[in-house]
């Protein structure tokens, strides 16, 4: 009750890192010139004058007990103090004496690159940045980077800051996986879990578990099933937070399926299918990929058949999880790769019925093979 009585107070005081800021100077401020301001009282009642009657007798008595030169001293440093020390605590991030560092502020720098994570914008959903997307990512980037040189300890920030370094951090992690910059991604995303004020929200560990998932493929093969199950951990806890998120299904799927259980991958990607109808096509596909590895080679085909033609199948046709050294079937996926390139070919240059005349013809011969020893 405490902790988010004070966090709503931050909220409240510190909009901008600025306002921050000049509260804690003003504060500063009030506290110097307070201890000036007795100590100057003080030096006047030595000098024999009378107490202005406003002040209170019991509060000020007992400074007629402390030596004249340290009420000098005293008004001198505080006065000083309360006039220079806000511009060295704003320049200076830290001193060293005796091989220990103690923190005074966040440099003008540190300060200002998290009041520019407000002006985050948003990460385009697919396809590689270009123009001032690409400006922003690498500008961010290196902002992200400055701090975490700077601060290793994010729960030091407060609140505000906090937010803004977490928007940060999601920001550059998604922009580098659309970048294909997969080991910066996964670099990135984990900065997530240095942040101990509260549990990773389901966006956050769905975003972490994408990341080992990609960088799986830059690893070295040593660490590919660690990375894998990691994706996998990441993707279950995600769906326990959130069971109704296709994109979490998908990719458990997907992982499912690279960790060489088929089975459950079959299982997720038919979940995917009732989910969202945009999902149909890529789920059939990976149903067929665990088919093949099952050795239930004409269900896989059947699973290709209802994949609609179109352009992707130009990809599919070298997808290495269809090289089994099985003659006739790798003979019959071919010809099916054909059919669905040609139908989409001949739909585009004599019109739908025409091209799907063609294919139905191609697909008989390919049904012929399929049924050969």
């Amino acid at each position: 009750m405490l902790r988010y009585a004070w966090e709503q107070t931050q909220v409240f005081l510190y909009r901008s890192p600025k306002m921050a800021q000049s509260f804690e100077y003003l504060l500063f401020h009030v506290v110097m010139w307070g201890i000036a301001g007795c100590a100057f009282i003080g030096i006047v009642r030595r000098a024999g004058l009378k107490r202005p009657s406003f002040l209170l007798g019991p509060i000020f008595s007992g400074l007629d007990s402390v030596p004249f030169q340290y009420l000098v001293i005293g008004a001198a440093l505080a006065a000083s103090l309360a006039l220079i020390m806000p511009t060295i605590i704003s320049r200076v991030a830290e001193i060293s004496y005796g091989g220990v560092k103690v923190a005074l502020a966040q440099s003008e720098s540190s300060l200002a690159n998290l009041e520019s994570a407000l002006d985050v914008p948003n990460v385009p959903t697919e396809g590689k940045l270009k123009g001032p997307d690409l400006y922003h990512y690498e500008r961010l980037s290196q902002n992200l980077y400055s701090i975490l040189e700077q601060r290793k300890d994010p729960n030091s920030l407060d609140f505000i800051s906090r937010k803004k370094y977490r928007r940060l951090i999601d920001y550059v992690a998604r922009a580098a996986c659309l970048m294909n910059h997969q080991t910066k991604f996964l670099e990135i995303a984990r900065q997530l879990e240095t942040f101990k004020d509260r549990k990773l929200n389901w966006d956050e560990q769905y975003l972490i578990g994408l990341a080992y998932l990609v960088a799986a493929d830059e690893c070295e093969s040593s660490n590919r099933e660690n990375y894998l199950k990691s994706a996998a951990g990441y993707f279950e806890d995600a769906r326990k937070n959130n069971s109704y998120n296709v994109r979490i299904t998908f990719n458990l799927g997907m992982t499912a399926l690279l960790l060489g259980n088929y089975p459950k991958g079959i299982k997720l990607m038919n979940q995917c299918m009732r989910m969202d109808k945009a999902y149909i096509q890529k789920a059939k596909w990976n149903i067929a990929c665990g088919y093949v590895r099952l050795n239930q080679r004409k269900r896989a085909l059947d699973a290709l058949e209802e994949i609609e033609a179109g352009p992707i199948w130009e990809e599919y046709k070298d997808d290495p999880w269809f090289k089994t050294g099985h003659r006739h079937f790798e003979i019959a996926f071919k010809l099916l790769c054909a059919v669905k390139i040609a139908e989409n070919k001949v739909k585009n240059l004599s019109g739908q019925a025409n091209g799907e005349a063609i294919a139905n013809e191609l697909k008989e011969r390919v049904n012929t093979i399929c049924e050969g020893p």
